[in-house]
């Protein structure tokens, strides 16, 4: 059986580099001006690929609940 605080580490650092990884991204279209609005860009592809990636369900900030549920558990044990 997985550590159930673990798993709440793992799940809080994918959620938070998803987020950082997005951000940065859409930083490179905002530097890009107007060349990124193209579809066939470089940084419109990549924003578009990390916008996938954080609704996948690993990255979900929903995952939080698991993550403070593990940490109310440990606190209470």
């Amino acid at each position: 059986m997985k550590d159930p605080t673990g798993v709440a580490q793992q799940l809080q650092a994918a959620i938070w580099i998803t987020s950082v990884c997005v951000r940065i991204a859409e930083g490179c279209c905002e530097l890009a001006g107007g060349m990124a609005v193209s579809e066939s860009s470089s940084p419109q592809r990549r924003v578009r690929d990390l916008l996938v990636a954080a609704q996948r369900v690993a990255v979900q900030p929903r995952n939080y609940v698991t993550a403070g549920a593990a940490v109310l558990a440990r606190r209470a044990a």
